[in-house]
């Protein structure tokens, strides 16, 4: 037997024997051991220390355990803190699945400032291969022929470049992906200096 386990059972013989736990030490240990005869020392060990049953082993042999994974899915906006009156904001948005299963994607989404003219918007840089987008007089792009899944450790990178509408102080630029096992958002803001 070790130190640390006789110790243990040292110690617990020793509260038993009616001192406080406190006082509990190593000379509590030789002190209880010496004190109690083997027979009533083991008793008292396994009466205190007995394990709860097991449980019985499946015909298979082997104890499983189920385990839920999911996908990690997370959307991240870019764009500056500020531009000048005039300028164009210039971001990104990013779709990212960190997790180790693909994820199934309902939608993609991105907001940007409602009633901008449409011809000073563009997408610059990501669409994947066939897909399309359009803006509505809200604000929202809505995208088609977008994946329907993210392979774990893939990221979608979308840039985007608009002129903000000439009566506002700040543009807000919000993203969505809504997967099976849920949604994600993000969402920032673009002063615009005078």
């Amino acid at each position: 037997m070790n130190f640390a386990m006789s110790f243990i059972i040292g110690r617990q013989l020793a509260i038993n024997q009616g001192a406080p736990a406190s006082q509990a030490t190593t000379d509590g240990l030789v002190t209880a051991l010496m004190k109690q005869p083997i027979g009533m020392f083991l008793a008292l060990f396994l009466a205190r220390n007995q394990a709860p049953a097991a449980a019985p082993v499946p015909a298979g042999g082997t104890i499983g355990t189920a385990v839920s994974v999911v996908p990690t899915v997370s959307t991240a906006v870019a764009v500056p803190s500020h531009v000048k009156e005039g300028l164009p904001v210039v971001g990104s948005v990013s779709f990212t699945n960190a997790g180790t299963v693909a994820a199934s994607i309902t939608s993609f989404g991105l907001t940007l400032p409602a009633n901008m003219d449409f011809e000073s918007l563009t997408i610059l840089e990501g669409l994947p291969p066939h897909a399309t987008w359009s803006y509505d007089a809200s604000g929202q792009i809505t995208f088609q022929k977008m994946p329907t899944t993210m392979k774990p450790g893939s990221t979608i990178t979308l840039g985007f470049e608009f002129l903000p509408p000439g009566d506002v102080k700040s543009c807000k630029v919000s993203a969505t992906c809504v997967t099976a096992a849920g949604s994600t958002s993000d969402s920032k803001t673009t002063r615009i200096d005078k």
